[in-house]
């Protein structure tokens, strides 16, 4: 019983220390923030209740075809374990943009090589030659098995990739 206790009196320490780090972001500084992290969607993690988004990437929405599978994914490669990420900048609503690792694992690299998320072509290119390979070898989303044909995401038809759906969504609220 008392090992229960401490392990949550842990997290829930993990969680308010998390909370403070994020608090405590200011520019020229590269803080990081560790602790216990759930998957939001499939590029952004919550500790406790601040959000953070995986930088170099970019991957379907909840509401999105193949979002609760990213989500599902990001999910089981955070694990049980803590998390930590090195703060690279702020995104334009303000979230932390970051590089998180759960042990010696690169979260947005995994997530890019299993092929559940997209590098932007707007952001850094870091995932480039993982993205490639997954795509060559139809891994997750670039496969027929949770969106047929695949995930298009290349430069002739970019109308399934997150960041285009997205912009469509956004679009259809500003003309209601």
């Amino acid at each position: 019983m008392l090992a229960i206790f401490a392990a949550i009196w842990a997290a829930a320490d993990l969680y308010t220390r998390a909370a403070r780090q994020a608090d405590r972001l200011a520019p020229g500084r590269a803080p990081v923030i560790e602790g216990w992290a759930t998957a939001r969607d499939g590029d952004s993690l919550m500790f406790g209740r601040v959000e953070v988004r995986l930088g170099g990437l970019d991957a379907p929405e909840r509401d999105q075809p193949g979002g609760t599978e990213a989500t599902a994914m990001l999910a089981a490669l955070i694990g049980a374990g803590p998390v930590r990420c090195d703060v690279l900048d702020r995104g334009r609503w303000g979230r932390p943009i970051v590089r998180c690792t759960a042990g010696a694992l690169d979260l947005a690299r995994a997530m890019v090589r299993r092929g559940f998320a997209a590098v932007h072509p707007d952001y850094e290119q870091t995932y480039a030659r993982d993205q490639a390979a997954a795509r060559r070898a139809g891994a997750g989303l670039w496969g027929g098995g949770i969106i047929p044909g695949g995930w298009r995401c290349g430069p002739s038809d970019r109308s399934e990739c997150p960041w285009r759906w997205r912009d469509a969504k956004r679009q259809e609220s500003e003309d209601r």
